[in-house]
């Protein structure tokens, strides 16, 4: 249910992006899905992951690996440990919410740096 939600989500998005879509990509089944999804109707998918240096929590292998087996463009934007102590008040301010981990950072902080590369959507 939740992937036939975001392909329809996509399809919205993807008319006016003539058949390109981005998608941040991770270790886990729901950014895959969605990109072998995405792929497998046509659409050309390109992967954008956000490389870490915090142990145990890169998935970098991972979200590579799958790229590399489905044949779909993966793109690294590397980040350190200070960019994620550096983007806390900010995401903090604008979330007004507890976190419990690091995931939403991680998104917030692969937008702010995808935006510097000119996107407005992913």
């Amino acid at each position: 249910m939740l992937i036939y939600a975001l392909y329809n989500f996509c399809l919205c998005h993807l008319y006016l992006q003539k058949n390109k879509i981005n998608i941040a990509i991770s270790g886990g089944l729901d950014s895959q899905a969605l990109a072998l999804y995405a792929k497998e109707k046509g659409f050309d998918v390109t992967a954008y992951y956000l490389k870490s240096d915090i142990p145990g929590y890169c998935e970098a292998e991972i979200a590579r690996n799958f790229c590399n087996h489905w044949k779909i463009p993966y793109i690294e934007i590397q980040s350190e440990f200070i960019d994620y102590v550096s983007s806390l008040p900010e995401f903090i301010s604008a979330l007004e919410c507890p976190i419990y981990n690091l995931h939403p950072l991680s998104k917030w902080i692969l937008s702010r740096e995808l935006a510097k590369l000119g996107f407005t959507k992913i």
